[in-house]
Parts: structure tokens; C-alpha cells; sequence
């Protein structure tokens, strides 16, 4: 039973981490869009900059969009669960990434229209 228990917190935690993770890929190219706007004055330069910083896969109009909604869904989903088995400090992480993980969602629905 003790195995069990243990095994079971050490999934939500890994899930927990994941979660975290991922969520660093779309905050980074919010990052990285950030940079781009503030470095160059017109806006094929912004695109142009903003598309150095990525691989030919993912220069296109609304790749790394659809990778940012992805990547933000499954951080959301990675700590939705087990919320009666969560200590109180990993229970305020998952607050903290499904909050962030939804900012950028949302920032990303909206980048699509």
C-alpha cells in the first residue's frame, strides 16, 4: 500500500514537471515575439527576426501557433488531475501553470484570428 502511494505521488509530481515544461516552449515564443517587436521598427523585419529564431518546419503562418495551442492544452490537462492527492505546495504549482498555461492559450487563440 505504501509502494502504491508512493508511486502514485511520484506520477503526479512527473506530471506536474511535464506540465511545467511544456509550458516553457510557448512562453519562450512569446518570448522570443516579444524581442522581435521591440528590436526592429516595421513589421517584415519583426517576422523576418521573429522567424530566424525557428526551424524551416515552423516558419509557417500558423505552425507555431497550433504547436503553442497543443503544447498549452496538454500542460493544462498534465495537472487537472489527482487534485485530492496533491500536497498543498503542488496544488499551488498546478494553480500557478493551469493560470499561465490559460493566459497563453488564450494569447494564442488570439494571435490566430
Amino acid at each position: 500500500m505504501l509502494t502504491e502511494r508512493n508511486t502514485a505521488y511520484t506520477r503526479i509530481k512527473v506530471k506536474s514537471v511535464a506540465g511545467l515544461l511544456l509550458l516553457c516552449i510557448p512562453a519562450l515564443a512569446i518570448g522570443w515575439w516579444i524581442h522581435s517587436f521591440n528590436a526592429v521598427d516595421h513589421h517584415e523585419g519583426r517576422v523576418a527576426l521573429f522567424n530566424s529564431y525557428l526551424p524551416e518546419l515552423l516558419r509557417g503562418r500558423h505552425s507555431i501557433t497550433l504547436l503553442n495551442l497543443f503544447l498549452t492544452g496538454v500542460a493544462i490537462a498534465l495537472n487537472v488531475g489527482h487534485w485530492s492527492k496533491r500536497s498543498v505546495a503542488w496544488k499551488i504549482i498546478a494553480i500557478l501553470v493551469i493560470g499561465a498555461a490559460g493566459l497563453l492559450f488564450c494569447l494564442n487563440l488570439f494571435s490566430l484570428l
